[in-house]
C-alpha cells in the first residue's frame, strides 16, 4: 500500500514536469510569433512562466517528501532526481523566454542587433528539445 502511494505521488510528479513542459512550449510558440510592441502575448508568456515557476516550487516540494519516504530503492532516487532536474531546467527555460519576450516587446532595451537574440533563442529550443526528449526517452543529451 505505501509503495502503490509511493508510485502514485511520483506519477503525479512527473504529470506536472510534464505540463511545465507543455507551458514552456506555449510560451516558446509565443515568443515565436514576433513579439513587436504585443504586450498581451508578452502578459501571456508572463502568465506561463509564473505557472511553471510555480509548479517548480510544489514538484521540488513534493518530492523532498518522498526522497524522506521509507526505502525508497535505487531507481527510484534517480527518477525522482531526474524529475527535479527536469522541472529546473524548464523553469529556467521559462525565464529565458520570458527575457526574450520582454525584449522583443519593447520593455528592455532592444540590442543594436537581433542576431545574438535569435541564436539565445535557438540554444533555448534546443534545451527544451532535449529535455522534452529526456522525459519521453529518459535518454540524456549527448550534447548541450
Amino acid at each position: 500500500m505505501v509503495r502503490t502511494h509511493f508510485y502514485e505521488s511520483l506519477d503525479r510528479l512527473q504529470a506536472d514536469v510534464v505540463r511545465m513542459g507543455e507551458l514552456a512550449s506555449q510560451a516558446e510558440q509565443v515568443v515565436g510569433l514576433g513579439l513587436e510592441g504585443r504586450t498581451d502575448l508578452l502578459s501571456a508568456v508572463e502568465a506561463d512562466a509564473r505557472s511553471i515557476r510555480g509548479l517548480r516550487v510544489d514538484v521540488e516540494a513534493r518530492a523532498i517528501t518522498l526522497f524522506a519516504t521509507p526505502s525508497p530503492v535505487a531507481g527510484d532516487l534517480r527518477r525522482l532526481s531526474a524529475i527535479v532536474k527536469v522541472a529546473s531546467d524548464f523553469e529556467s527555460i521559462a525565464e529565458s523566454l520570458l527575457q526574450v519576450a520582454r525584449v522583443a516587446a519593447g520593455r528592455r532595451p532592444r540590442p543594436q542587433s537581433l542576431e545574438p537574440l535569435r541564436a539565445f533563442a535557438s540554444r533555448l529550443l534546443e534545451m527544451l528539445s532535449h529535455t522534452a526528449r529526456y522525459c519521453e526517452t529518459g535518454e540524456p543529451a549527448t550534447h548541450l
